[in-house]
């Protein structure tokens, strides 16, 4: 007997007038799995019969044994599948796919992977092509590309399977049957999901399927839909025609709590295995960046962008008494505040992983700043870990006149510079003068991701050495970092309690070292020949 009222939260009667459900019709969707469809991977079961779990047998049951009392055509035409990462829910909807392709080509099947990006979508054919590739059957009534296939079986039933992404341009002027719309957080713009939502509507039983997991507490396509289908199954909005299929942990649930995962991991002990779910939550445990990417993306907890970063009892297991540096090799990072604000140094020693740090402010304004309690600027002054600039102003060429006195101690190898400070008065005094030479440094994900997780791996693993300044200290405790869809982390000033730039300019003295290590690999081994 098939289980078709687990959809979590979700009274599927409570709208059901005018519908009813055909559990042979339902049966029928359900067994065209095992019979036909082979599970692409996984391990220990690739190749074997796609026999559905509980939660997917009760998605195609829903999906197709609900149908219209007048017109017996299917009830659903929406469907949203917010599931936590790893629960196998492309791999469930390239079998839907190829369900309507093979027994629905009655209607001229047009059917759709679509993603924000080619190849998301085209993980989604990918399964679907390895499906139908070992099924003798389809297989032989079905011609493959790289990117689409079409089936004809020769009696005037016919159909296609096409991947799309956003990146192409438009998409206005299809006309899907059926339209998988994967990875929805990650879509930048709702525009590809409302032309292919729209291009259905001239279909007599069109279908359009939503996957995701989690997005970010923003303004975005994803979370609309998601708190249109929270409406939908709280019975706060009726829309009969639309299943909510929502996994999800509240903020308040306990993240570390093995019930709370099963709970809202549907697959877990099958296409999600615990140990990995335990080896995650560890690592949650020891980088606090990490638990809002554990929350979000297995729990399914929308989370801010934004998120505490370093732990400091592991920042402060980082302490302990500073060599002798003078005349070693070092990249030196400077972060230049307002003329009104901090600006601060840093220097990385990569054959120790050692890191120093000044910082100036000026002196009119640490008053204001002792008052208002964040941070304890008049002891940090009198121990000269803060210099101060007289005025109400940093006056660059006393601070290029300090930078220089610094960096003369020291074999500095290079030095780099947020880019849009290139041009400060400071940085043409250090070059011109001096010769040292800014780097043009990004601020955003592509130039910063990589050194902030080389840092945060430093400080994980106690190798960096601090010598547990207090000034740095009060900054990597006031440190936040923002989060983008891939995971990279940048530091986010704005977000962040209190001052962080002794941290900023120390993450960008580490991808100035990066910038200047030689590739591990020749351009050779993975371009392959080049002709100019």
């Amino acid at each position: 007997m098939m289980d078709c009222e687990s959809i979590p939260g979700y009274d599927i009667q409570r709208d059901a007038d005018g519908y009813y459900f055909d559990e042979k019709v339902a049966q029928h969707a359900v067994d065209f799995f095992p019979q036909y469809l082979a599970h692409p991977e996984g391990e220990g079961i690739v190749g074997t019969p796609f026999e559905l779990l509980p939660w997917e047998e009760a998605i195609v049951a829903n999906v197709f044994g609900w149908l219209d009392k007048d017109t017996h055509r299917r009830r659903y035409r929406q469907v949203f599948v917010y599931v936590p990462r790893k629960n196998g829910k492309t791999v469930l909807a390239a079998g839907i796919a190829l369900y309507t392709l093979f027994q629905h080509g009655y209607e001229g099947s047009r059917i759709y992977f679509a993603a924000s990006e080619t190849d998301q979508a085209g993980q989604a054919y990918s399964y679907a092509r390895y499906m139908v590739e070992n099924n003798e059957w389809m297989d032989e009534h079905v011609t493959l590309w790289k990117r689409a296939m079409v089936f004809d079986d020769n009696e005037g039933n016919f159909g296609s399977l096409k991947v799309l992404s956003s990146e192409a341009g438009s998409k206005h002027g299809l006309n899907p049957l059926v339209a998988i719309i994967d990875e929805l957080h990650a879509h930048k713009s709702g525009d590809l999901t409302e032309a292919l939502r729209t291009g259905v509507a001239s279909r007599k039983q069109p279908l359009v399927i939503y996957l995701t997991t989690a997005d970010y507490e923003r303004s975005s396509i994803c979370n609309d839909q998601h708190d249109y289908a929270c409406k939908v199954r709280d019975g706060i909005v009726r829309d009969p025609a639309f299943l909510p299929v929502i996994y999800e942990a509240s903020k308040q649930a306990d993240w570390t709590d093995p019930d709370v995962w099963a709970r809202v991991n549907p697959s877990l002990g099958h296409a999600v295995q615990l140990e990995y779910m335990r080896d995650q939550c560890e690592e949650a445990k020891i980088r606090p960046s990490y638990e809002g990417t554990f929350r979000r993306l297995h729990l399914n907890t929308r989370t801010e962008q934004a998120e505490r970063w370093l732990r400091m009892e592991q920042w402060d297991a980082c302490s302990g008494q500073t060599p002798d540096l003078e005349g070693k090799p070092c990249f030196a990072g400077l972060d230049f505040g307002d003329t009104e604000d901090l600006t601060a140094l840093s220097l990385y020693f990569p054959e120790t992983h050692d890191a120093l740090m000044w910082c100036w402010v000026p002196s009119e304004t640490v008053f204001l700043r002792q008052r208002r309690g964040h941070g304890d600027y008049y002891t940090w002054m009198q121990e000269e870990l803060m210099l101060a600039i007289e005025g109400a102003r940093i006056d660059e060429r006393k601070l290029a006149a300090d930078v220089v006195k610094i960096l003369a101690k020291y074999d500095v190898r290079g030095m780099a510079v947020d880019r849009i400070y290139v041009g400060a008065a400071t940085c043409r005094i250090l070059n011109e003068d001096h010769g040292y030479e800014p780097y043009a440094h990004g601020q955003g994900y592509v130039s910063m991701a990589a050194p902030t997780r080389r840092l945060e791996e430093l400080v994980v693993g106690r190798e960096l050495k601090h010598g547990g300044n207090p000034v740095l200290r009060w900054m990597a405790a006031n440190a936040i970092v923002k989060i983008d869809e891939a995971g990279n982390k940048k530091p986010d000033k704005a977000k962040s309690s209190e001052k962080i730039d002794g941290l900023v300019a120390l993450i960008m003295a580490i991808g100035m070292c990066q910038a200047a290590e030689p590739p591990t690999t020749s351009v050779y081994e993975t371009e392959g020949l080049m002709v100019l």
